[in-house]
């Protein structure tokens, strides 16, 4: 919202297409998340919401690339990626160094591929922004939802962007 009202005196027209954004946002997480499964396409359209959003606060030196590529008709738990997504944003990027997230979601026959890197910048022992739940939940719902059907795949990967370590996350799901 602070990014909104700071866009307002800037840019009124996109200030005005980021609030209907917030709304689709809003409206998905209400409305939909009530369901046990809701159409891959509208998970794509709310990640891509969420990640318009949030460039909305970057700079010149975040570089963010989307992919979303999937040619099946299926049904997916909602808001399943977004955990994967928020950290990404949360602890990948910084205000004054080169900064980098990649968003990937493919389908194949096999099932459902998804991938999120960012530049790893960690907070330190003292920051206790957030709860830290986030990546648990995400857990137990795949556990839940996809028992013996998903392989989640995380690392650190040396300095692959600009020199800066890349946090790596994956969900496979074969469905």
């Amino acid at each position: 919202m602070n990014n909104i009202s700071g866009l307002v005196k800037i840019d009124a027209d996109k200030a005005q297409d980021s609030i209907a954004q917030l709304s689709d946002l809003m409206r998905y997480a209400v409305y939909e998340t009530n369901k046990q499964f809701v159409p891959i396409k509208e998970e794509i359209e709310f990640m891509a919401n969420y990640v318009e959003l949030m460039r909305l606060r970057l700079n010149e030196r975040t570089k963010i690339v989307t992919t979303f590529n999937v040619n099946r008709n299926i049904n997916v738990a909602p808001l399943l990626f977004i955990s994967l997504i928020e950290n990404a944003f949360k602890h990948g990027i910084s205000s004054n160094k080169d900064s980098y997230v990649g968003i990937e979601l493919l389908s194949d026959e096999e099932g459902i591929y998804f991938r999120c890197d960012n530049t790893n910048y960690p907070k330190d022992d003292k920051n206790r922004s957030g709860s830290g739940i986030g990546i648990n939940n995400m857990l137990r719902r795949l556990e839940i939802l996809y028992p013996d059907s998903y392989e989640y795949n995380h690392s650190v990967q040396t300095a692959k962007y600009n020199g800066i370590d890349i946090y790596h996350a994956e969900i496979i799901l074969h469905i």
